[in-house]
């Protein structure tokens, strides 16, 4: 009988790490408007053929927190805490793969503490999404060191449930596929035609179980990529972009002052290569950021795979994988900005990272395998160490001038959360590549112990403590309006309801509290009355903050901050 290894005591520090995080951001009430109150209504009340997400699988289990009763969120908060220790179970299976227990302990205790933590609080797939695609990358890397197709499969199988969670994790298909192309390529008795049929397996089981799936789940809706709101959407910006080459060509024959052309283009705002270059570099800027010189080995293992055609091996197989995603998620990332961006909803001075924030804890196994490679010549250091110091002088000018969002991004809502955080952040990885340059093996020393751990607890902590200041979890005058026509008009339908307040979150966050589906709601100037009259199909109105309204109507409830009134007709 196998002796038991008594480092696994140590996997008792990352379970205590999790619970502290759990206990921080527990208590924090809705914020991340209008994603929470849509996800609610999608899995809890919405059919699936009707949803315009298909996060069928997400909405299928979340469902069952409308057994809970006005508990609701708390129940979904608990299913997320199961997923969250999920997450660290399979990042701490990902680094046994590669290196010790106790490292593997040390690893998972800083992703506990990671940003990853804070979407346990959140109505939304987040948490379960990065359960499943760690699950992911996990059995692809089993799949590349087995070498078999069932394991390819599996792969795949379990990035099309991913889909189901979340569609986003059709942006790590590309790096998912090529993967399994250059592994089975590159391996021992590898060859093209194994790569392409170890590519093919993992493609046809993403498609038999995504659109299986979601066919099982919606019929015909439950076949597409992204659902109809994002669809729509891809239509109109190829129909644009059509339409606005043959507006290039009748503006050829036309006559147009040069006045008149700038003014068209200041007008039409920022265009998609305005967003999608400047955007993607940001998303590789702000994964250097936490680990500059053992991401770029990645990139060199991708190199070397592609081009010197060498074998790739256990730890050079997690590199690669890391690398692919790490490309493919600045690049599909920074495209979508720039699609919305095009079609009006400007995302310019927006970074999203939460499709991909499951990455962030894992650049910690990146750092300590990096430790494994061979040192390079100091010419190659120097380069590298030039490369990393110009994308954090540019991530530190470009990050500081985005919006500061936790809807968008937990990690960069923690790096502009005090104007010395940033500052700090790059300080740090210039240190790390200035004394890279000069000594290779206190560079990675200081990279694996120092930099890349006190990092990622920097952005930890800074992100949980803006969620905190800024939602906190203390009950607002919203929140309370919210509960309290939850209670007065339990048998309203939602339709006969509005909410009418001057700040658009706060009424979602009323209607997400009221939890009926189809609540109006209108966004009014502070202070401003709204006439009962213009609203023939409404019977009830929650009015927030200094709103009013005119016409006959009977007080429920009021206080400070709402009143909930009943408009007599």
């Amino acid at each position: 009988m196998k002796k038991f290894d008594q480092a696994y005591f140590w996997l008792v520090v990352p379970f205590v790490a999790a619970l502290i995080s759990i206990g921080r951001v527990w208590p924090v009430l809705p914020a991340v408007m209008q994603d929470e109150y849509v996800y609610s209504m999608q899995a809890r009340f919405t059919p699936f053929a009707e949803q315009l997400y298909p996060n069928y699988l997400f909405s299928w289990l979340y469902s069952g927190t409308s057994a809970c009763g006005a508990d609701f969120y708390s129940c979904g908060k608990g299913l997320n805490v199961l997923f969250f220790f999920a997450t660290l179970a399979f990042i701490f299976l990902i680094a046994r793969r590669l290196l010790s227990v106790t490292w593997g302990a040390i690893i998972a205790t800083v992703a506990a503490f990671s940003p990853i933590h804070v979407y346990v609080s959140y109505f939304m797939p987040e948490a379960m999404y990065f359960a499943f695609i760690t699950g992911t990358i996990y059995v692809a890397l089993i799949a590349g060191a087995k070498h078999k197709l069932a394991w390819w499969v599996a792969t795949g199988a379990l990035l099309g449930l991913s889909a189901l969670v979340k569609p986003h994790a059709l942006f790590t298909l590309p790096a998912f596929l090529l993967f399994a192309l250059l592994v089975a390529m590159r391996s021992e008795s590898g060859s093209l035609g194994k790569g392409l049929i170890a590519s093919l397996g993992k493609l046809g089981a993403f498609a038999a179980v995504k659109f299986g799936g979601g066919f099982a789940f919606a019929g015909v809706a439950g076949l597409s990529l992204f659902g109809s709101s994002y669809e729509s959407s891809l239509n109109q910006f190829v129909s644009e972009n059509a339409r606005g080459q043959a507006d290039v060509v009748a503006q050829t024959v036309s006559s147009v002052s040069p006045s008149e052309a700038v003014q068209a283009a200041e007008a039409s705002g920022p265009g998609f290569f305005d967003v999608f270059i400047p955007h993607s570099l940001a998303h590789l800027a702000l994964l250097l950021t936490v680990a500059g010189i053992p991401l770029l080995l990645s990139m060199s293992v991708i190199k070397d795979a592609v081009i010197k055609k060498q074998e790739v091996s256990a730890s050079s197989q997690f590199l690669l994988l890391i690398g692919l995603l790490s490309l493919s998620f600045a690049l599909v990332v920074g495209a979508f900005e720039g699609v919305v961006t095009s079609l009006g909803d400007d995302h310019s001075s927006r970074i999203i990272t939460r499709y991909y924030e499951f990455l962030v804890p894992l650049l910690l196994i990146a750092a300590a395998v990096f430790a494994k490679f061979v040192e390079p010549k100091i010419r190659v250091r120097l380069i590298q160490s030039g490369f990393i110091i110009a994308a954090l002088i540019f991530g530190w000018v470009y990050l500081s001038g985005v919006n500061q969002s936790f809807a968008d991004s937990i990690l960069l809502s923690g790096y502009l959360s005090g104007p010395a955080v940033i500052p700090i952040i790059d300080s740090i990885g210039i240190i790390v590549a200035l004394v890279w340059i000069f000594s290779a093996n206190s560079g990675s020393k200081l990279i694996v112990y120092v930099a890349t751990p006190l990092i990622l607890l920097i952005a930890g902590f800074t992100s949980q403590s803006y969620l905190l200041s800024q939602v906190g979890t203390n009950e607002a005058y919203f929140d309370v309006a919210g509960q309290k026509a939850k209670s007065i008009l339990a048998d309203v339908a939602g339709e006969k309801i509005s909410i009418v307040g001057p700040v658009r979150y706060q009424n979602f966050t009323t209607k997400f509290w009221i939890d009926k589906p189809a609540i109006q709601d209108v966004t009014l100037p502070d202070g401003q009355a709204i006439d009962s009259e213009s609203m023939p199909n409404v019977d009830y109105v929650v009015l927030i903050g200094n709103a009013k309204i005119t016409g006959t109507t009977e007080v429920l409830d009021q206080a400070e901050g709402y009143a909930i009134v009943k408009i007599v007709r």
